[in-house]
């Protein structure tokens, strides 16, 4: 197989892409899971969004939780999955910020393992690069 020198930096670049991000979010993660607030949440309800081009969906959980101080908030989750990765009426962790409590994340395993997998094709992309551009250029 014998890739152009596009293609190729398409995979390196792509791979760095989703490299960066991994690092964002476990970086967050870690920040949550180091200085957060633990409390629960229920999920109220999923919403059912598009992609721009309405080829795919992604199912976003509705969180409602109560701060150590008693607000209560209800707020749709950042991370979207397909199929759905809660229930309704489902019980989950979640861990926000005191300086912040609008902007939370659900604490399981889920979460952390879509960064992973992140980190794990950006990595797996940029050595498909880096074996087509040595071929290239060597």
């Amino acid at each position: 197989m014998v890739m152009t020198e596009y293609q190729t930096f398409g995979f390196l670049l792509a791979g760095i892409i989703f490299i960066l991000i991994a690092y964002v979010k476990l970086r967050n993660l870690s920040k949550y899971q180091k200085n957060g607030i633990r409390t629960k949440g229920i999920v109220e309800d999923l919403i059912k969004e598009y992609n721009r081009r309405r080829t795919n969906y992604s199912y976003y959980p509705v969180i409602y939780y109560q701060t150590n101080e008693g607000r209560e908030i209800q707020k749709k989750y950042d991370l979207g999955t397909n199929p759905a990765s809660y229930k309704i009426k489902q019980e989950v962790e979640i861990i926000y910020l005191a300086e912040n409590p609008l902007e939370y994340i659900i604490n399981d395993a889920k979460s952390r393992y879509i960064y992973y997998a992140f980190a794990v094709i950006g990595i797996v992309a940029f050595l498909i690069g880096l074996f087509f551009l040595s071929k290239i250029y060597f």
